[in-house]
Parts: C-alpha cells; structure tokens; sequence
C-alpha cells in the first residue's frame, strides 16, 4: 500500500512542507530575505501556520521581524507553504551539522 500520498495530505493539513518542496524553500528563502540575512538565518520548522526561523544575532532578528508580512508573502507563493501566516524568530547558535 502506498503511503505518501495520505502522509502528504496530512503533513500539508499540519503546515508541514513536503520534502520534495524542501529545496525550493532554500531558493524562496534567499529571495523573500536577501542574501545578507539569508546567510544569517535559518528556516527550521512550520508549527502551527508559523515558521520558525533561528538566528545568531539580536540585530537579523530584528531585521527579520521587521520584513515579516513581506518574507511571508513570498513564501506564501510557492507550493507547500499556503498555511505559513507569521514567523517566529528565535536568537540561538545555528544547526551546524
């Protein structure tokens, strides 16, 4: 039995992005941002219709708050991430894996 297109449609109901739209976010993510920020930030996880993305520095996170409508706009008009209605920005060392 094939699972993936019942999992798809019940991750996409969560807000969660398939992985197959996983590297359009980083392509859509440089473009919503800008390279500066997109270097300085990262994109973690949609919970509950937010994104919550992680900086490592108080200055981007305030730049990111206050480019939020217009970087949830952009992401908004690509697949996967209709349900994206805010961000949450959050200050902590970066994923270094």
């Amino acid at each position: 039995m094939r699972v993936a297109a019942p999992l798809g449609r019940v991750l996409r109901h969560l807000g969660v992005p398939s992985a197959g739209d996983l590297p359009s976010l980083e392509a859509r993510w440089a473009a919503a941002v800008g390279p500066a920020l997109a270097e300085n930030s990262e994109p973690v996880i949609v919970r509950n219709g937010r994104l919550v993305v992680r900086v490592e520095d108080p200055a981007w996170a305030s730049q990111l708050r206050w480019m939020e409508h217009q970087v949830v706009a952009t992401l908004r008009e690509g697949p996967g991430f209709e349900t994206v209605r805010g961000l949450d920005v959050r200050v902590g060392p970066a994923d270094r894996r």
